[in-house]
């Protein structure tokens, strides 16, 4: 008694079955045109949901051992923006090329 079309489909639906929750092949099965009597027929239930699992308060508290985030490890803003914290500390070597640099280009 099953339609064209759940006849045509029915090995792929079984494959589905066996890799997919159920949610999943139910909605290929209506998107492929099959009524819900025949969905439920495949599957051997009714389309009601499953009940909830049942309230247990130790589950209910975080007991998933994982973690919190860590936090970035970024360096502090500088205190003073307007100061150019990018310059590394001037070495001797360094202040007398710079020096002699600008003694060039005013000459």
């Amino acid at each position: 008694n099953m339609s064209p079309i759940m006849q045509e489909n029915l090995a792929k639906y079984n494959k589905m079955k066996s890799m997919l929750p159920e949610g999943a092949v139910r909605q290929r099965m209506s998107a492929d045109g099959c009524s819900d009597a025949e969905i439920d027929s495949f599957f051997g239930s009714s389309n009601t949901p499953p009940p909830p699992p049942p309230s247990n308060s130790a589950s209910s508290n975080n007991n998933n051992n994982t973690p919190p985030p860590k936090k970035a490890n970024t360096p502090p803003p500088p205190s003073n923006p307007s100061s150019n914290a990018a310059q590394p500390p001037k070495t001797t070597a360094r202040v007398n090329l710079l020096a002699d640099i600008n003694k060039r280009r005013i000459e």
